[in-house]
């Protein structure tokens, strides 16, 4: 049985689509963690605990249920339990916190037209035919530079914070230095 679902796993990884649907899911991950942290932060293990099981049951139904279908739908599952999951959680932090999907989704919004902006560079430079080294060199360089400048122009406070912060070590380094 490990073996069949290694060999799957194997087929998906070396897919093309099956990567990118993992990519998508893996969207939802820091999301649901950060939820999920919360609720351990403010003492609730109890509800923690209830959550994790519930998404646990979930993912393992929906995993034998697609599983049948070829290695795609199981890419499709895990991004099924990924969403599902993660409005479980935020179902659970609204009741908890009165911080519910629609403030999360607003707080993050930013950041994700962010990276989908960078995506549009990245996957555009991808279709140019070049060494594959150099291009996935070059695709990291434009990622970073249009992710930079997307957060630049749209004032991203976690953005300048981080360039305050380098600026702050900076002339503080100088200031060692002349000593």
């Amino acid at each position: 049985m490990i073996c069949v679902i290694r060999c799957i796993c194997l087929q998906i990884i070396n897919s093309k689509i099956g990567m990118n649907i993992f990519c998508i899911a893996m969207i939802f991950t820091p999301l649901s963690l950060s939820n999920l942290n919360a609720i351990k932060a403010i003492g609730n293990s109890g509800v923690y605990l209830k959550l994790e099981i519930t998404r646990k049951i979930f993912g393992i139904l929906t995993l034998i249920i697609f599983m049948w279908f070829g290695p795609i739908y199981i890419a499709f599952s895990y991004l099924l339990n990924q969403i599902i999951g993660y409005f479980i959680n935020t179902l659970a932090t609204k009741k908890v916190l009165d911080y519910g999907p629609i403030k999360q989704l607003k707080d993050i919004f930013l950041s994700l037209l962010g990276s989908v902006f960078m995506l549009v560079f990245v996957w555009s430079i991808g279709k140019i035919s070049i060494n594959k080294y150099f291009l996935v060199i070059l695709q990291i360089m434009v990622g970073m530079i249009s992710y930079v400048f997307f957060a630049y122009i749209t004032h991203n406070e976690s953005f300048h914070y981080i360039l305050m912060l380098f600026k702050t070590l900076l002339k503080q380094r100088e200031k060692d230095e002349k000593i």
